[in-house]
């Protein structure tokens, strides 16, 4: 995970993929995934593409903190920036980012 994170956030439609690989290849500047990572499945397949690759996770749309966990554990072996955020989960968002 990074400590400070910079780059654009998903600047293309979730499902655009060869438009995020160009973006990805020749931008010059991280991109941060948020609607197109909804599930491990996604993540899988970005993490297929090359270029700066960024995860933003979010407690409610990933299904719940059993599931962020085991998402998180992949990425940090990915070795893929990500970074925790939330809706509107309030009190179990927060403590699942704290966890």
């Amino acid at each position: 995970m990074m400590s400070q994170m910079s780059g654009i956030e998903q600047p293309v439609n979730e499902n655009d993929h060869k438009g995020l690989e160009i973006l990805l290849k020749d931008g010059g500047i991280p991109v941060m995934i948020d609607e197109g990572a909804k599930t491990l499945e996604d993540i899988e397949k970005l993490l297929k593409l090359s270029g700066p690759l960024q995860i933003h996770l979010k407690t409610i749309k990933l299904g719940g903190p059993s599931r962020i966990l085991k998402i998180t554990d992949f990425l940090k072996k990915a070795k893929t920036p990500f970074m925790m955020g939330q809706v509107n989960e309030g009190g179990i968002g927060t403590t699942s980012a704290a966890h």
